[in-house]
């Protein structure tokens, strides 16, 4: 606390000297300072560079806000911290952002489950069961249904499709009883199915032997080449006409229609099938001394048919949607098949058959392609995993054939043995001995290729000698 008195004390407008002499004198010498003398030769220090300059602003900054933040605020126009209460009151900005991050959290936490379910869901070539894959496609057909209810849902103008655009799924399946009875629907069906079976079954027994052998042998391939790369890229529409003046107008125009259209892309994928077999199958079969025609029937064809065979299903589905363009003709009173119902309701305006018709070909597909499917399950089990009852039944009938041509060439071969055992004097047929079998190809190119062995030399027997001879002669 300052002792001076009224008359010491320094004047408003006195200097830093004469307020030192208006101190009062305590008797007592200066003090030395103890601050320390730098030594002449101490090492000064750097300035401080620009970067930790700003550093060292930004802390004392720092601090002077917490410092300020620590302190109580206080009411408006007062420096008393009690008048406030002594308490921070907490802003309406951090109330808003609590509620937010309350309201965020559990959406946040459902759009991670909902993320992690769809990853799981859509494993890139993951199998799935079957009463899955079931419900998921009758989900996509329930969708679709409910897409054509909707589209052609109430009466007349409040309609987004009006009946003549489009019949409600009640009206097309109120109709089926007069399309059972009055368009003679099984019959219609029945010729359909007669047609393209015909048809595809010959192109079936053209196409198979053709691309057999073009994916056998190159120049083959080269010679029908421009005939399936014409049949495969021609519109089917246009061979129309061509059927028409080929074939007339009667039921050989339409199998013969579904053949051309097929046969080109059996002979295609046949071959293709063919080509793919690896080439050590070959090596192999000519290694263990198979002929060429040992290794087309009993290597590549083997191994290739259950490719030719999964061709065949699908190409199957493919003629059976052109016969609705083989049956634009009708003669007389035969069956004119699905194709006829539907240009004759497109005549007469009756859209329910013909989506009726639309829905019928592919519910008879599907059933074949699944019958088509069972047949390839059961011919081939080691590649489709199938029972394999076709398989083992044609493995039966094989060796069978293979057993009865080996007896039929057996009893041949012993038939001749025997006549020309007879027509040797002396011969007794019943202790003679069976020919030996039939080398085998393998065999004999081994002992062909093998060096000729050299014969044994025997020594001459002794000529008898005069002695010996008189001797045989005396009695």
């Amino acid at each position: 606390m300052d002792n001076r008195s009224p008359d010491q004390e320094p004047k408003p407008g006195a200097t830093a000297c004469e307020e030192a002499d208006a101190r009062p004198s305590t008797g007592s010498t200066p003090q030395r300072s103890e601050t320390p003398d730098v030594p002449k030769h101490a090492e000064i220090p750097p300035p401080p560079s620009i970067g930790e300059t700003q550093d060292s602003a930004g802390q004392k900054g720092r601090a002077s806000s917490a410092v300020e933040g620590d302190r109580p605020l206080t009411d408006a126009g007062s420096d008393h911290p009690a008048r406030s209460g002594g308490q921070k009151p907490r802003s309406d900005r951090s109330l808003v952002s609590q509620g937010f991050s309350a309201l965020v959290w559990p959406l946040r936490f459902l759009g991670r489950s909902l993320s992690s379910g769809i990853r799981r869901l859509f494993v890139i070539r993951k199998e799935i069961h079957t009463l899955e894959s079931l419900l998921l496609g009758l989900l996509c057909v329930a969708t679709c249904f409910g897409l054509w209810w909707w589209a052609t849902a109430g009466q007349g103008e409040e309609r987004m499709l009006s009946p003549a655009e489009l019949p409600s799924p009640a009206e097309t399946f109120g109709s089926f009883k007069s399309l059972w009875f009055d368009r003679a629907l099984t019959r219609n069906l029945y010729a359909s199915l007669r047609r393209v079976i015909l048809g595809f079954g010959l192109a079936a027994a053209v196409g198979i032997p053709i691309g057999v052998l073009a994916g056998c042998f190159r120049r083959v391939q080269s010679f029908f080449a421009p005939l399936t790369v014409f049949g495969r890229n021609i519109p089917i529409a246009a061979l129309i006409p061509l059927t028409f003046s080929l074939f007339g107008i009667q039921e050989m125009q339409k199998i013969m229609f579904i053949f051309i259209a097929c046969v080109a892309f059996i002979i295609s994928d046949t071959a293709h099938n063919i080509a793919s077999i690896d080439q050590r199958y070959i090596d192999t079969a000519y290694t263990l001394g198979a002929r060429r025609k040992d290794i087309v029937l009993k290597v590549l064809v083997p191994l290739s048919m259950p490719d030719i065979v999964s061709s065949l299903r699908v190409l199957f589905g493919l003629a059976f949607g052109y016969i609705m363009l083989a049956e634009l003709v009708k003669l007389g009173g035969e069956s004119g098949g699905l194709g006829d119902i539907i240009m004759i309701s497109q005549r007469r305006g009756k859209k329910e058959h013909i989506l009726l018709v639309l829905l019928i070909i592919p519910l008879v597909a599907m059933a074949l392609d699944r019958i088509l499917l069972e047949i390839q399950r059961q011919l081939y089990p080691h590649r489709y995993g199938g029972a394999g009852i076709l398989h083992r039944l044609g493995r039966l009938i094989a060796n069978g054939w293979e057993d009865l041509t080996g007896f039929f060439r057996r009893g041949s071969s012993h038939l001749l043995f025997a006549a020309s055992s007879a027509g040797t004097p002396g011969a007794n047929p019943s202790t003679s001995t069976l020919p030996p079998a039939l080398p085998r190809p393998a065999d004999t190119v081994r002992e062909a290729a093998s060096p000729p062995e050299s014969a044994p030399q025997t020594e001459p027997a002794p000529s008898p000698s005069m002695d010996d001879s008189e001797e045989e002669k005396a009695p």
